[in-house]
């Protein structure tokens, strides 16, 4: 359950005890003065003054009770934008990784569900980052936590402007271009994703970046969103299988030097 922080909740409690205190104050002023007047004057006055010690005290608690509303209705103002915020702070932490800062896996299967529901035609691309344990594992989770942030650059200035981009886990990332692309355009998308990769590899030879990448796209063969997301995943795979023993060499050299 959401709560506002101790220090709005303390400063609208005292904010109400003010407010209370004023009425009061006023109200007790008044039948002080207009006790001294009752008896500083004939008797014959003395219903007039009980008349206008009514009305003082009625007027003081308007402008008292007045007071006390808006004062509420301030602070009421005050926690609906910390609710607000708070919200919007627990939705971005729901539906975003803090580490690459792009979309996580919760993201993508509330995403991936709608597009089954709507049948949507898709392309999937899904990247796997080479070598990750390694570098965890040699040189320690902060060099792997450079390259997964890197891996989600590199993709979100690669891939086009309809793509959703997620990360569903630790060196894995899934791409869904709401559109279905031809084998060349997923190719030159590819080959956009290796360039970037190179040259980022060229100036940090140290710690080198692979991805292995497969695609997949709806067709008539392929139809539902899972079976495209599954196809992606296993083209991958064949990637990794065909060139992991060299990225782990080149890592295990880079690694050495």
């Amino acid at each position: 359950m959401l709560c506002l922080p101790y220090d709005t909740v303390k400063y609208n409690y005292r904010g109400s005890i003010l407010v209370c205190l004023i009425v009061v104050f006023g109200c007790a002023s008044v039948y002080m003065v207009s006790k001294f007047l009752t008896e500083a004057v004939n008797r014959d006055f003395v219903d007039g003054l009980c008349m206008i010690q009514i009305l003082l005290a009625g007027a003081i608690f308007a402008i008292a009770s007045t007071i006390f509303f808006i004062h509420q209705n301030h602070a009421l103002c005050r926690r609906i934008k910390t609710y607000q915020k708070l919200a919007q702070e627990l939705s971005h932490q729901r539906d975003f990784d803090m580490l690459s800062g792009i979309k996580n896996r919760n993201a993508f299967i509330r995403f991936a569900q709608q597009v089954e529901k709507r049948g949507d035609n898709v392309s999937v691309m899904v990247c796997d980052i080479d070598g990750l344990k390694i570098i965890n594992d040699t040189l320690g989770h902060m060099a792997g936590d450079k390259i997964i942030r890197k891996s989600a650059e590199i993709l979100n200035e690669a891939c086009p402007s309809n793509a959703n981009i997620f990360r569903t886990g630790g060196d894995e990332y899934v791409v869904i271009i709401q559109e279905v692309l031809e084998e060349q355009e997923l190719m030159k998308l590819r080959q956009s994703i290796k360039i970037m990769i190179a040259s980022y590899n060229a100036t940090h030879p140290s710690i080198p970046l692979s991805i292995s990448i497969g695609f997949a796209s709806t067709s008539a063969n392929i139809s539902e969103f899972w079976e495209v997301s599954k196809e992606a995943d296993y083209n991958m795979y064949q990637e990794k299988r065909a060139c992991q023993e060299k990225v782990y060499n080149n890592l295990r050299t880079a690694l050495i030097e």
